[in-house]
């Protein structure tokens, strides 16, 4: 069984991130997130964009039922938790990666092998993704909008690439089983060459006595 797959789906229900109990990523989050410009899903991470107020807009985003309901005021176990990122720098880091460990985790796509085709591709790139993966999802899957929109990033993909093999597409999934035996296979192929380069070279040696 490819292990991506297995982590795309068979995921816990929630994270624990300090005081806080993540749902799993997904599409609706990604939406509010990048509403709020958050440093989490930006194209290019720098350290100096983080701090401990986008820190706690996306842990609360990510474990409320709806990120609408995310912004209120803090608890009081909150606010220990943000004090305590402000005082101890070290904490605070390993805060920023958990949360992108865990938005890795629900992230898992399938990797995939395409054919290339000479064909004219339209521009897409002004389509938020998580509209287009949504749209997809209703359209293609015929998914109730709020579910699709509960979607889990790794598993959206994972369902739109199993629904474009199913319709014919030119993809093949490349397993994590199937990178485990290429690997075995490169390396006997290396030991293979060596010998056969030995075997060369003592030849060589005789053939000049």
């Amino acid at each position: 069984m490819d292990g991506r797959f297995l982590t795309a789906f068979v995921v816990p229900r929630k994270w624990p991130i300090g005081c806080f109990k993540l749902k799993p990523y997904n599409l609706r989050h990604m939406l509010y997130l990048t509403a709020l410009d958050s440093p989490f899903v930006k194209k290019e991470v720098k350290p100096e964009y983080f701090d401990t107020l986008n820190v706690m807009a996306f842990l609360r985003i990510c474990s409320s039922r709806h990120p609408e309901e995310a912004f209120g005021s803090l608890s009081l176990s909150e606010w220990a938790f943000r004090i305590r990122m402000e005082v101890d720098i070290q904490y605070f880091t390993s805060v920023v990666r958990a949360c992108f460990n865990y938005m890795h985790e629900c992230s898992q796509p399938p990797k995939t092998i395409t054919k290339e085709r000479n064909e004219v591709k339209n521009d897409k790139e002004n389509i938020p993704f998580p509209l287009m993966m949504v749209t997809i999802l209703t359209s293609k899957l015929h998914m109730d909008i709020d579910k699709a929109w509960e979607t889990s990033i790794g598993q959206a993909i994972w369902l739109l690439t199993a629904f474009a093999v199913q319709e014919g597409s030119d993809t093949r999934i490349v397993t994590t089983e199937d990178e485990a035996n290429a690997v075995g296979e490169r390396e006997a192929l290396i030991k293979m060459q060596e010998e056969a380069l030995a075997k060369i070279k003592e030849e060589a040696l005789r053939a000049r006595k």
